[in-house]
């Protein structure tokens, strides 16, 4: 098993979002954690905002989550994935 994360990403509502990792394939079995970033910082932190990730489809070389940010604003926000290869 190993993990990747993404970069700081800026957004709100509901997202399909497509991660690229070449090493990925469609029959691995992958699980998504959402965090909330501090601006600029990108440290975590809990605020109100609900963030949700509503699925994650691993395909070849690429991995893309369904997630959603409930917030009136843009939030910051980061991705990581656990990758277990079969």
């Amino acid at each position: 098993m190993y993990s990747r994360t993404s970069d700081v990403l800026v957004g709100r509502g509901v997202i399909d979002y497509r991660f690229v990792e070449s090493d990925v394939h469609a029959n691995y079995k992958v699980v998504a954690s959402i965090t909330e970033v501090s601006d600029p910082g990108g440290l975590p932190k809990i605020g109100a905002a609900g963030l949700m990730i509503y699925s994650v489809s691993p395909g070849e070389g690429e991995i893309w989550v369904k997630l959603e940010i409930k917030w009136v604003h843009d939030l910051h926000y980061r991705l990581t994935f656990f990758i277990e290869t079969p």
